[in-house]
């Protein structure tokens, strides 16, 4: 197998280095913001729910500087031109996914949404799939610079999570909708629970992309 099917940037460890930096901080924000969702539903709108957000607006700050830092050193340290444009590709649809992060996480500190802790449980493992999801899809794109033919799995796992996610959040919405609540009050729960599936589908998305960089650098 040459060389060229299994490494885009040969022996330039430097932007491997900076490559692996910058997945590292959305598998932390993904992290963070379930541990934020979790305590959310525990204990509100609180001190520590304000903390994590920080962290999760400071990771996509860094995330942001990354990008920028790479998309020049993209256009002096590859070893493979030809892949630039996938490469700079899947960072800016990756920062996307950051945003969307950040977004969710101002949005439950602003919107404050109250649901029947009958629904923690399911609310959670929604969160859990779509961040699991994120966690595969940069495990994927780890194993695209270094052995892309290796990413299938993470890839299957992250749109079988995605479909998980998006059943899910069908039931909920129906559980949702089945209460004596005013319609308005139901709409905004489940608006919270439309920008996790987008998440999820974003995340998809990703992967998708990333599957067909992976059979334009084997041919």
């Amino acid at each position: 197998m040459s060389e060229r099917n299994i490494k885009i940037f040969g022996r330039i460890s430097s932007l491997q280095k900076q490559i692996d930096k910058y997945l590292d901080r959305i598998a932390e924000a993904a992290m963070l913001y379930q541990q934020l969702f979790d305590h959310f539903l525990d204990h509100g709108a609180d001190d520590r729910l304000e903390e994590l957000v920080g962290r999760v607006l400071k990771h996509k700050h860094k995330c942001s500087n990354l990008c920028r830092e790479l998309e020049i050193a993209l256009y002096t340290d590859m070893l493979i031109p030809d892949a630039r444009g996938d490469v700079l590709e899947l960072l800016h649809a990756l920062d996307d996914l950051m945003d969307l992060f950040k977004d969710l996480a101002v949005d439950l500190s602003i919107r404050q949404p109250r649901f029947d802790p009958s629904l923690n449980h399911d609310l959670m493992a929604v969160v859990k799939m779509v961040t699991q999801a994120v966690d595969h899809l940069v495990k994927a794109s780890r194993l695209f610079f270094s052995d892309y033919r290796a990413m299938q799995h993470d890839l299957h796992k992250v749109g079988f999570l995605e479909g998980e996610a998006d059943d899910l959040v069908n039931k909920l919405k129906r559980q949702i909708f089945s209460t004596d609540d005013p319609i308005y009050k139901k709409i905004f729960r489940c608006e919270i629970l439309d920008n996790l599936d987008d998440l999820a589908d974003s995340a998809k998305d990703v992967a998708e992309m990333l599957s067909i960089c992976a059979i334009k650098r084997a041919l």
